[in-house]
């Protein structure tokens, strides 16, 4: 569950991302919610979290190593090579301590969102083809 409004959501990504960013935000959205409807999942939470998945993207390279190494949140060498990587578990690390987000489902499909993961629930798998096929 995100405690937030779709609109506070939408003000937030519009002064943090690139127009290109944000708008991609917002098709990504409107994918997974589709999806959701399709596989029987919540479409409000798939929507939420399609708009919150990129919320790290646009931090630069440097920045995004030195949070993820401050935080344990690499997870392979890999991630350090290619630092935009980092954007998922760092992006998922910044909702929780910047917004507030508690919600376990939430956090790990946006840290999972890139690379995906072995037991991915199917929030997990709808927010990361959502960004697929957006």
């Amino acid at each position: 569950m995100i405690n937030m409004t779709d609109n506070e959501i939408i003000s937030i990504l519009e002064n943090r991302l690139s127009e290109h960013r944000f708008q991609h935000s917002l098709a990504v959205a409107q994918a997974a919610r589709e999806l959701a409807q399709i596989f029987g999942e919540d479409t409000e939470l798939a929507y939420k979290t399609g708009l919150l998945h990129d919320y790290a993207k646009g931090i630069p390279a440097p920045d995004l190593i030195a949070i993820a190494s401050e935080h344990g949140l690499i997870e392979d060498e890999i991630e350090k090579k290619v630092p935009d990587l980092l954007h998922a578990p760092v992006g998922a690390w910044q909702l929780q301590t910047e917004l507030g987000i508690e919600d376990p489902a939430v956090l790990e499909a946006v840290k999972v969102h890139t690379m995906g993961s072995l037991d991915m629930s199917k929030l997990d798998k709808i927010i990361f083809l959502a960004d697929m096929v957006e």
